[in-house]
């Protein structure tokens, strides 16, 4: 690399057919920059479009999903623009079917250690651990919890499977 002067950086432009400024070298910078250009684009739309639109979820989101989503499964949905601690209130004003009090009392710490995580300004080291010990505990108390009581058929659904 020492030894490589502008002599042999100009003999090896030559040999690519690139000699002084002439058409080919202006030729060959476009050529370039309308590569770069596309592989950049290129790039961009793999980042932007080729994982679904979203880039990977962070940790304490996913958690927090799968809990709202056994809540879910256990009648007591979280809306599209609840936040998690609007449903926390919501459930503690007695809407919808009844959480036991240590369940209820499990998600309002999960529900603060999930916002101090995402939108604390320096969460402590631990918070992500205590996150998913937090969310772990409270799945297993919903899934030994009592079911909520099923949905009434409408008459439009057949009462017998045909055969």
């Amino acid at each position: 690399m020492i030894d490589f002067g502008l002599a042999d950086q100009l003999a090896v432009l030559e040999r690519l057919g690139l000699r002084g400024s002439g058409p080919g070298l202006r030729r060959a910078g476009a050529w370039l920059l309308g590569g770069l250009l596309l592989v950049g684009a290129g790039a961009w739309a793999w980042r932007r479009f080729g994982r679904g639109g979203r880039g990977r979820a962070r940790p304490e989101t996913v958690l927090l999903e799968r809990v709202l989503g056994a809540l879910a499964g256990r009648g007591l949905a979280c809306a599209p623009s609840e936040s998690p601690q609007r449903l926390l209130a919501r459930l503690r004003e007695g809407d919808g079917p009844r959480l036991d009090p240590a369940v209820l009392a499990q998600l309002a710490e999960l529900v603060a250690t999930y916002e101090a995580l995402r939108f604390g300004p320096s969460p402590p080291a631990d918070a992500l651990p205590r996150l998913r010990d937090q969310a772990r505990a409270l799945l297993r108390a919903l899934r030994r919890g009592p079911r909520p009581p099923a949905q009434p058929r409408s008459s439009s659904e057949p009462t017998t499977r045909p055969s």
